[in-house]
């Protein structure tokens, strides 16, 4: 008897949080009973890694609908090339004997119509906050991509509650179901000791992800320059790429308050290294669903800083497993303070007890079974 396949449709083909998720997620179904085959944007990194999986894959081309407002004549473009993506892709999802497509991102409609095209039920796989004032995120208006989701969507999965919640002003809410991200592996590693802080020595704050003006790291170059100026000798590592006019508007901005000097912009690097040498892991970006920097933090042991906004409470527990703040640079160099000057005995505690929950709650054999368990829900099984 043939296995049920899965067409997942990637529209975005990077190595941040949303695609390695998927890649996560798309493993780990082959061992559940599930066939994968992936519709993916190209250019980009991921088709080696799906190689390497043996996760067999499709190349597409799609559009971004998520931006400003367009023009009619761009708007027609890109509902031509989508519409010429779904028939192509819908073709291949028939041949293949597809049960179900599931498209990872809202950033494009592509994978709600190639489901139509294929006649097969749709998930909708809600990564990402979007801001929900008229015209302002969805190139063919708020009211239009509402509708459009609500018609082709059969289940939508949000990456947390905050999600769930904010996604229920423009999806129906009966579709939603919670799914959390899974990126550790099921077995709790031993939890890497570290140094007790010297409050006379270099303090080392550490931002990373893609740089830009959603991660919030204006606020940890203002916020180490405030703790530098408290008599700290506080330095920063924002371990990230980003566009040339970002990076250097931050480099700027850390000239200006003068401590060009404390901060370091290695790029896009492994940051495993940097989580062990460094003493405090700061995530700033406002509305982020799930940060899986907040996840990776209190998994690799280092005491957390995190903005109290989106799906980040359901990941560091104030003043248990990490420190939440409410968002103004002062509150954050206030609560690294709170940080870097808790007992040593009790920071250690309280970085073993982090590191055991972010485990149970975001591993990886959890997330994909959760997941198999809403593909039941609507009567896909193995």
């Amino acid at each position: 008897m043939a296995r049920p396949l899965v067409l997942f449709v990637a529209p975005r083909n990077n190595l941040y949080g949303a695609s390695r998720s998927m890649l996560d997620l798309v493993r780990g179904l082959p061992s559940r009973g599930f066939d994968v085959h992936v519709a993916l944007q190209t250019p980009g990194p991921l088709g080696p890694l799906l190689d390497e999986s043996g996760i067999s894959w499709t190349p597409i081309r799609t559009h971004r609908w998520i931006g400003a407002p367009r023009g009619p004549l761009r708007r027609l473009r890109n509902r031509l090339l989508d519409s010429k993506t779904a028939r192509q892709v819908g073709t291949l999802a028939r041949w293949q004997d597809a049960v179900l497509v599931h498209t990872n991102t809202l950033s494009s409609p592509v994978g709600a119509l190639i489901a139509k095209e294929a006649g097969l039920p749709h998930v909708w796989h809600m990564r990402e906050a979007v801001d929900t004032e008229p015209g302002s995120v969805f190139s063919e208006g708020m009211e239009a991509a509402r509708r459009f989701i609500d018609a082709h969507t059969d289940r939508v999965f949000c990456v947390s509650d905050a999600l769930a919640e904010e996604t229920a002003r423009y999806a129906d809410r009966s579709k939603i179901r919670r799914l959390h991200n899974g990126p550790l592996p099921a077995e709790i590693p031993p939890l890497f000791d570290r140094e007790p802080i010297d409050l006379d020595g270099e303090i080392w704050l550490l931002s990373v992800g893609a740089i830009g003006p959603r991660k919030g790291q204006e606020q940890a170059i203002r916020a180490t320059a405030m703790l530098r100026k408290n008599g700290l000798d506080a330095r920063l590592t924002l371990a990230g790429d980003g566009g040339k006019e970002v990076v250097e508007g931050m480099r700027s901005l850390a000239r200006s308050l003068g401590i060009e000097s404390s901060v370091e912009f290695p790029g896009f690097v492994d940051p495993k290294p940097l989580y062990r040498s460094s003493h405090v892991s700061l995530v700033c970006g406002p509305r982020d669903p799930l940060p899986r920097v907040a996840i990776e933090s209190l998994a690799q042991g280092i005491p957390t800083v995190a903005l109290r906004s989106g799906g980040i409470p359901e990941i560091v527990d104030d003043g248990e497993t990490g420190w939440l703040y409410d968002g103004a640079p002062e509150e954050l160099a206030a609560a690294v303070e709170r940080a870097v000057r808790t007992p040593s005995q009790e920071l250690k505690e309280m970085r073993a007890e982090g590191h055991r929950r972010v485990y149970e709650r975001f591993n990886m054999e959890r997330y994909r079974d959760d997941c198999v368990r809403l593909y039941a829900e609507m009567g896909i099984v193995p």
